[in-house]
């Protein structure tokens, strides 16, 4: 299995509210950061697999925008075929983030 990233964004915790935000208003604020870090973990992990399953990792990006601060945060939740691929995958990740 290829490299999968999906993507979701929250408001204030919550999915978005169409009375309030545009999708277009919440994915502009979303795209730049959201591109980036995908476009990062594709280049860190598209080669890497599980040597014992031979899966790739799995990611969810997860933008909350923060409306009092009108800040977008990002969050990344790693799913995997097993324990021992999913500590690789999260110490490659404390890597990259490092850097």
């Amino acid at each position: 299995m290829s490299l999968q990233i999906h993507s979701e964004w929250l408001v204030d915790g919550q999915l978005p509210d169409a009375a309030t935000y545009t999708r277009s208003e919440i994915e502009l604020a979303y795209a730049s950061g959201a591109q980036a870090l995908r476009a990062s973990l594709r280049r860190a992990f598209a080669a890497l697999r599980c040597p014992a399953h031979g899966d790739g990792p799995r990611f969810t990006l997860r933008g909350c925008f923060d409306s009092r601060r009108e800040e977008m945060d990002f969050h990344i939740e790693v799913e995997t075929c097993c324990e021992a691929f999913l500590q690789e995958v999260q110490a490659q990740l404390h890597q990259q983030a490092s850097r």
